[in-house]
């Protein structure tokens, strides 16, 4: 993970909040000056009022002085409290701006990045940086603005307190650092620590989630399963409190400190003081007036040590939102190959692929060719690796050793937007968008085809549904967003994305259990329009209904990350190895051996 400066996490910040919110920075600005001068001017009328009832000035002059005094406080508060009215609102801004820059940097990441562990704690951290009004991209400018006022004001009343003892200038700037790191060996703590008890709050937020999804609410229901939720729960927040408790040990001892040592500061700096007026060597107005600026001193050290500690501590959480907003991406998103416009020829040449932090093999030295529009089946066991396999092909993941070659060229040589485009793919977990059916199916475009569209339509199987629906192609899908809209089922979510890779017409057909929710009937449809298609792409199936893709050129049958057996399915039946072994075992529950096997 990349380290950033202090001063250039600063920076970048105040450049973001330049472009974002120009006003907020402004207003930050034009505050310092207004903050720095009324409690001076508020120190000066204590002083001069004072001065004024033991008679050291004349009258008039004096009171004329007070008079404009108090003109000058009335407007430096009027225009502060102008300032602090409107700065939240354009903070906000800038906020609600960054906040979507991290999530834009999500919509356009590689997928593989979103399966890496590492990607999502950056992405959480990042999150959390500016997730609230107490994150750094709202609060930065009440910050940077205490710290300027602090910062000031303790130059201009150093040389003020100066011309009265240099000692206690030396006694305050002292109690400052010393006050400044206890703070930040707690911020340091907090910041190594912290990824543990955001992963906590991730485990918790995900729970809350599954106990409020419609998605999983049939299964903790009939399942009983809620009791389940409510004690993994209970086990993190628990967790998370003793983290909690940590914490506020560690600052309740750190408060306890810096209150000794800012009662020590404060008791010598007003100590000589009083010690002055009693030799006679301070007037009573003096007296008041560096009583008072000590006090405001103490509060431009207290402030500025704070402040320290809180810019350290956003600088932190501006470096997680820089590391992920500089996180790499690993697919070519430049200029790349002429991609093809037929169906291609397909091969890996040695492929191995594992996970990030992870040393289990999920492909394992695979090796295969796949001619221009041939049609081939991945079968086996559910973890063999066939998912992982197809993803590799969509250019979704990346070989963690060899390479994948498409129409002869490494997959990395292509620009992956342009790639993406010449593959259709069905996978297992259909989502659809929120958005109507045409959309859906041809995408958020003007220039949708409805000639293409309605025989995409009628080949996928949907046109009966689509027809029986009041608003047709129009109808919404959603309910969370659309009160009028209607859910597919499980079956008819399917088909609508065999209806969309059929309108996307790419060189490759990808179908990962594209039938998994049809009956057998509609099932044996589907392929058999593929089959169709295939003269026209490079097609992958992964089935686990062995008799649907009989059709195919070439069966591989995988298991535990390898291609164990290759071929026709005749030849694989001939071999009598796994494939046939289960083969076999799937058809006898389609006949009536089925029965004879269990007895």
């Amino acid at each position: 993970m990349k380290k950033y400066s202090f001063f250039g996490n600063l920076r970048f910040m105040m450049k973001k909040a330049w472009k974002n919110s120009r006003m907020a920075v402004l207003l930050t600005a034009f505050s310092v000056p207004f903050s720095i001068a009324l409690p001076f001017l508020l120190t000066l009328l204590s002083s001069k009022t004072v001065e004024y009832a033991t008679g050291g000035v004349a009258e008039t002059k004096l009171l004329l002085l007070i008079s404009v005094l108090m003109l000058a406080i009335t407007v430096a508060t009027l225009l502060l409290r102008v300032i602090n009215s409107f700065l939240p609102k354009y903070s906000l801004i800038n906020r609600t701006k960054l906040g979507l820059e991290i999530k834009e940097s999500v919509a356009r990441t590689d997928y593989v990045n979103l399966e890496n562990s590492d990607y999502n704690a950056m992405r959480n951290q990042a999150q959390q940086a500016v997730g609230s009004n107490a994150g750094i991209a709202e609060s930065i400018f009440g910050k940077m603005a205490l710290f300027l006022t602090n910062t000031i004001g303790i130059v201009l009343y150093s040389a003020l307190i100066f011309r009265l003892s240099p000692i206690i200038i030396l006694v305050l700037a002292v109690s400052t650092v010393l006050l400044y790191y206890v703070g930040k060996i707690n911020v340091r703590w907090i910041q190594k620590n912290k990824t543990q008890w955001y992963e906590i709050d991730r485990k918790k937020q995900y729970i809350l989630g599954k106990l409020g999804s419609f998605g999983a609410a049939k299964d903790v229901k009939l399942y009983g399963v809620s009791a389940w939720f409510y004690k993994i729960y209970m086990s993190l927040l628990g967790q998370r409190i003793k983290w909690s408790r940590k914490s506020e040990m560690r600052t309740g001892g750190i408060d306890i400190l810096s209150a000794f040592i800012t009662l020590l500061r404060d008791g010598l700096a007003y100590g000589l003081l009083i010690y002055k007026i009693s030799k006679g060597n301070l007037s009573a107005s003096e007296f008041v007036f560096y009583f008072a600026l000590i006090g405001q001193y103490s509060v431009y050290i207290y402030g500025i040590m704070n402040g320290c500690i809180d810019l350290y501590r956003s600088s932190l959480c501006i470096s997680d939102v820089r590391n992920f907003l500089d996180y790499k991406s690993v697919m070519n998103h430049g200029k790349g190959a002429d991609i093809f416009q037929s169906a291609p020829e397909i091969e890996f040449h040695d492929v191995c692929f594992r996970f990030p932090n992870s040393d289990a093999l999920i492909l394992d030295h695979i090796s295969f060719k796949i001619k221009r529009g041939e049609k081939i089946a991945l079968v086996g066991i559910n973890g063999a690796g066939k998912t992982t396999l197809i993803k590799l092909v969509c250019g979704l993941f990346i070989p963690t050793d060899g390479y994948i070659s498409v129409d002869g060229k490494n997959i990395s040589e292509y620009n992956i937007e342009e790639y993406y485009s010449k593959i259709s793919a069905v996978f297992q977990d259909i989502y659809t968008l929120p958005m109507s059916i045409e959309e859906n199916i041809a995408g958020f475009r003007a220039d949708i085809d409805y000639e293409r569209l309605n025989a995409a339509i009628e080949k996928a199987g949907l046109k009966d549904k689509i027809d029986s629906l009041p608003d047709g192609l129009r109808t919404k899908l959603d309910k969370t967003l659309f009160k009028d809209a209607t859910e597919l089922s499980g079956g008819e979510r399917q088909k609508l994305a065999m209806a969309r890779a059929l309108y996307k017409e790419s060189p490759i057909v990808i179908l990962d259990e594209p039938t998994a929710a049809l009956d057998p009937i509609a099932e044996e449809k589907v392929y058999r329009i593929y089959h169709s298609l295939s003269d026209r792409t490079t097609s992958i199936f992964v089935s686990h209904r062995l008799a649907s893709t009989r059709f195919c050129d070439r069966i591989f049958y995988m298991e535990n990350g390898r291609i164990l057996e290759e071929g026709t399915h005749e030849s694989l039946m001939r071999d009598g190895g796994k494939y046939a072994e289960m083969f076999h075992a799937q058809s006898q529950y389609y006949t009536g051996d089925f029965k004879e096997a269990a007895e």
